[in-house]
């Protein structure tokens, strides 16, 4: 990692070099956002504000039923969705940008961020 500051300037260049895993894509001018973690303050008032336990784990499932053509989602309850899962109608969902099964608490800490308007 180098830094570079001109004389006429008080901006700087980070220029830094990441090994990508191999199962990562990247070509010229993509982005890569480095996020740091929400304050374990802002955190715990989220999930209080939404009713939330920080330590139950969740994953994504998408429905995968192709007689439902509209793609409407259905409202379910969490035993009836859970259900489901183990059906071949839904499935792990693979375009979700975090690892699961994951538990609130990282999910708000480190994925969403709460300090910006929408």
């Amino acid at each position: 990692m180098t830094t570079t500051t001109t004389n006429h300037s008080r901006r700087s260049t980070l220029h830094v070099e990441l090994a990508v895993p191999a199962h990562v894509s990247y070509q010229t001018a993509d982005n890569l956002a480095i996020l740091t973690g929400n304050r374990e303050d802002h955190v715990r008032a989220v999930a209080q504000s939404c009713h939330l336990d920080l330590d139950v784990c969740f994953s994504v499932y998408e429905n995968n039923n192709k007689n439902n053509k509209d793609n409407k989602d259905v409202d379910a309850t969490a035993a009836e969705v859970a259900a489901a899962a183990l059906s071949a109608n839904w499935k792990l969902a693979t375009d979700v940008w975090f690892p699961m099964p994951i538990t609130v608490r990282d999910y708000l800490t480190y994925y969403c961020d709460l300090t910006a308007l929408p």
